[in-house]
């Protein structure tokens, strides 16, 4: 089995300056010499393929490419392609994110559940990836009022999917994984436990949790945001908050890898449930990756005082959407692919040096 190779992380991300990507097939055409009419026989070879030349790059970004390059071992390991022109559904759809219903389904066709009721999925034309299969959705999908539909999309499955997988349609609004369990190793914590709490949630539940200072001092909640980020954008930070024994304010804040703010705000808490938000760009060269923070100000309280959090999101755009947890469907679509070639790429090194990179691969099948 080869290796898969991740996608390189730069800032910019890296992408490219022109590429095409088509879906290569085989067709046997039988014409008649008599009357001219045909017969067409598609064979099931059905391979998606890149030709592309990388942006231009410079400095750190021409060195992750070119690691990224070596280890592709020419033709031996596979990448994960992201679709770029794929990163939402073009029916705009941001609900909740499918999975397979029912085991043993092959064809041109996929039974799904779990998406929000009666609304436009997809539209003709959307990608969507099953089983690391990429997909080109053929009609609108329409949920029905249990949040089940049935996807019609070429080319056909190659082997079945399993019975509750999840598909990838390019849904992601919320960029923090484990947005409303704060007691998950992801989030650090300073100083402090995070507990279930017993206070109704803003949705009526009892999924609240409590930030727990263990000593006197300072205590803080943080967490690094995985997914690429881009200089300059703006991104914002939301979280419902309610005060619970803490006293004085609570700082939100957006802050570099080294810790430096990119961001903060300053908020009072009340005993009511309150959504709060932080917006701010981070500067070209900040390190990476971005965080987010919960930070009380208080430092002189005692260990026990606690306050309660639900719900984190962390966005690109001005201002908080609606709330979305992270699932594994939310990422954008892709296609697992390999080089055509054992050079893996060429590129220019004409001075002035700046790598002008191309690639040619084939959808990896194993």
């Amino acid at each position: 089995m080869s290796t898969l190779i991740p996608w390189p992380q730069t800032n910019p991300p890296i992408g490219f300056s022109n590429y095409t990507f088509k879906l290569s097939r085989k067709t046997i055409i039988l014409r008649s010499p008599f009357d001219g009419t045909r017969q067409a026989l598609v064979a099931p070879y059905a391979l998606w393929a890149l030709t592309g030349k990388f942006s231009r790059q410079v400095l750190n970004s021409s060195g992750s490419l070119r690691s990224f390059l070596s280890q592709l071992d020419g033709q031996a390991n596979k990448f994960k392609l992201p679709l770029f022109d794929a990163v939402k559904p073009l029916s705009g759809y941001n609900g909740n994110t499918g999975f397979v219903n029912g085991a043993s389904q092959t064809g041109f066709s996929l039974v799904t559940d779990g998406w929000s009721i009666n609304t436009l999925i997809l539209s003709d034309g959307d990608y969507f990836v099953v089983n690391d299969e990429t997909k080109i959705v053929n009609g609108y999908v329409v949920s029905d009022g249990s949040g089940n539909a049935t996807i019609n999309f070429k080319p056909a499955l190659r082997k079945s999917p399993a019975d509750n997988l999840q598909l990838f349609i390019g849904n992601q609004v919320n960029l923090l994984s484990y947005s409303n369990v704060f007691s998950d190793a992801s989030w650090f914590k300073q100083n402090c436990t995070v507990a279930a709490s017993v206070v109704t949630d803003p949705d009526g539940g009892t999924n609240a949790e409590k930030v727990i200072r263990t000593a006197t001092g300072n205590f803080y909640i943080s967490k690094q945001v995985t997914k690429p980020t881009i200089y300059g954008a703006n991104y914002t930070f939301s979280i419902w908050l309610r005060l619970g024994t803490v006293t004085g304010n609570i700082t939100l804040s957006i802050i570099d890898f080294a810790g430096n703010n990119v961001s903060s705000v300053s908020i009072t808490p009340n005993t009511t449930w309150t959504r709060y938000s932080v917006t701010g760009s981070l500067p070209v060269g900040a390190p990476l990756p971005m965080q987010v923070e919960i930070n009380p100000q208080n430092m002189a309280g005692s260990a026990g005082d606690y306050f309660i959090i639900y719900e984190a999101q962390h966005e690109q755009g001005n201002a908080p959407t609606a709330y979305k947890n992270q699932t594994t469907g939310d990422g954008q679509p892709y296609c697992i692919m390999s080089s055509n070639s054992d050079d893996a790429a060429s590129w220019d090194l004409s001075p002035p040096i700046q790598y002008d990179v191309q690639l040619d691969a084939i959808e990896s099948v194993e």
